[in-house]
């Protein structure tokens, strides 16, 4: 970025005076200040340092550089140049990421809107709502703003153990 005298930006902005409106814009195409982000809204940086994050008024949630899910980002430290995401770019990242966490095809988890047990029932119907910032798997939401539903792993128990982790004897009536 280049640097500008005080005398330069005087200088500069006198073509302004007119349109004082058209400062903002200007100091932004010179570098000389850095755009606001919106709340709420997936931003891909252009350089490096995060791949996408949604910006959160100061602590934001995203994947940094590598790939990995973090649940809190800092956003005020994030470089200055950066484009906002596609709904394909964020969707793309968040399948990848439910699929990491064991949100795929025959897994149960609890339903971030409901809080029911769901199935998911094939990892192809996939589907991402940019403006609620839901990710669903089918007609469920897997992932809402920030937040994870927990995939529920079964486990095979015999009668016996069943009956101690109840703490009393059951009968199994067919």
């Amino acid at each position: 970025m280049k640097k500008y005298t005080k005398e330069e930006v005087v200088e500069l902005l006198k073509e302004y005076q007119e349109y004082p409106y058209l400062v903002d814009r200007f100091l932004k195409e010179k570098g000389l200040i850095k755009e606001e982000l919106e709340v709420g809204v997936w931003y891909v940086p252009v350089d490096y340092g995060v791949k996408a994050f949604n910006y959160q008024g100061g602590s934001s949630y995203g994947f940094d550089v590598r790939g990995f899910w973090q649940s809190e980002l800092d956003a005020d430290n994030l470089l200055n140049e950066y484009t906002k995401a596609t709904d394909e770019e964020i969707e793309s990242l968040l399948i990848e990421e439910a699929k990491k966490r064991g949100l795929v095809e025959g897994f149960e988890y609890m339903s971030m809107i409901f809080n029911r047990l769901h199935q998911v029932e094939s990892y192809d119907i996939y589907n991402y709502n940019i403006t609620r910032d839901t990710l669903y798997a089918g007609d469920n939401s897997i992932y809402n703003s920030g937040k994870w539903a927990t995939p529920i792993t079964s486990e095979e128990m015999t009668l016996k153990d069943v009956c101690k982790e109840l703490g009393r004897n059951i009968k199994i009536v067919k």
